[in-house]
């Protein structure tokens, strides 16, 4: 019927001879299908029913959703600890084949998790009860400073190593807690033209520079800022954030400039990057 891709639910419920067999039928009819497994660990080392998976060898999955992505922006824009970032994302880049990674499904929220700005608002609902969290809507200074922590995590989420897919809504600002209060309909009446507006440009940048995503990924740093590059030949897009409180310095060791804003960056010059705050840079 002409089926591009195949996105497996809960794959590690499935014999691992019947994946080898629906794989190979599914690469039969057309060896480009992406295949992508619900994996909720580290997928090179998921071991269900007692079975190492062998998802990533090349004759299984082309990649997995990535909730160790997930895990990490969400810790990282709510913690500040960019220490740990690193760990977490270098931990799956080395551990993948590059085949994956390039594929990786990039996550911050999907329809068995927490709305993204619920999840980043720092509002503790631990002690309510479903129908309180049904009713909860968040707003005033809670809901902006959920709405910021959610440009930063969208951002990692489009500019680290995979592919953002993004669960309806969330560009907008849609709200709610656990299933279902997450599967609300789309809020056409409703929407957040501020966040749907950073999601937009988030894409025109992915769109703009599709060889760069394709390409290889460093840190730069990991402290006060959060620094990291994309590459590809001699061209560059590095993602600068700062989770902190107060304003952060750096100087970079060529021209950039700031691809939403159309800020120039000059080699040698030391720039500060305001707090709560995220730039993307192209050389």
């Amino acid at each position: 019927l002409g089926v591009k891709g195949w996105r497996l639910d809960v794959v590690d419920e499935l014999p691992i001879d019947f994946t080898f067999r629906l794989s190979e039928t599914i690469r039969r009819f057309n060896k480009d299908a992406l295949i992508i497994g619900e994996v909720w660990e580290d997928a090179s080392t998921k071991v269900s029913y007692g079975e190492l998976r062998p998802y990533l060898l090349g004759d299984q999955l082309s990649s997995v959703m990535n909730y160790p992505f997930k895990n990490a922006i969400i810790s990282y824009v709510l913690e500040g600890n960019s220490k740990a970032f690193k760990e977490s994302v270098m931990t799956i880049l080395e551990n993948y084949p590059k085949e994956a990674v390039d594929c990786l499904m990039n996550i911050i929220g999907t329809h068995d998790t927490a709305r993204i700005i619920n999840a980043l608002s720092g509002v503790d609902m631990s002690c309510s009860t479903k129908a309180d969290r049904l009713k909860f809507k968040l707003c005033g200074d809670d809901y902006e400073r959920a709405k910021q922590r959610v440009k930063l995590a969208s951002v990692l989420q489009y500019t680290l190593p995979g592919i953002p897919s993004v669960y309806y809504g969330d560009e907008v600002g849609l709200q709610g807690y656990e299933d279902p209060i997450n599967r609300r309909p789309y809020p056409w009446d409703n929407a957040d033209a501020e966040l749907f507006a950073h999601y937009k440009a988030l894409g025109k940048v992915r769109t703009a520079n599709r060889d760069i995503f394709t390409g290889g990924f460093e840190f730069v740093r990991a402290d006060s800022l959060l620094i990291y590059k994309r590459i590809f030949e001699n061209k560059e897009i590095v993602v600068v954030i700062n989770n902190s409180d107060g304003m952060q310095e750096h100087t970079f060791d060529k021209d950039y400039k700031d691809i939403i804003n159309n800020i120039a960056y000059e080699n040698g010059i030391t720039h500060g990057f305001r707090p709560a705050g995220f730039t993307i840079l192209k050389g």
